[in-house]
């Protein structure tokens, strides 16, 4: 119990460090890059299949 409720205080602690920082703000003349991932299909295609298709790594690919 103990090593949880430290785990817990120092967790808020963390999230409450970095809550401190300054948050990018919205410039209007500026382009914006939005990707949108949909990625919750898997059904355990976590490694590409004999076609080379699915995988992690391919996702990681289309991010990058």
């Amino acid at each position: 119990m103990k090593f949880l409720k430290r785990g817990v205080a120092l967790a808020l602690l963390a999230a409450f460090a970095l809550t401190t920082q300054p948050a990018q703000a919205y410039e209007k003349d500026k382009t914006y890059k939005i990707t949108i991932l949909h990625t919750n299909d898997h059904h355990g295609h976590f490694w590409r299949s004999e076609y080379g298709e699915y995988g992690l790594a391919a996702q990681k690919t289309l991010v990058d």
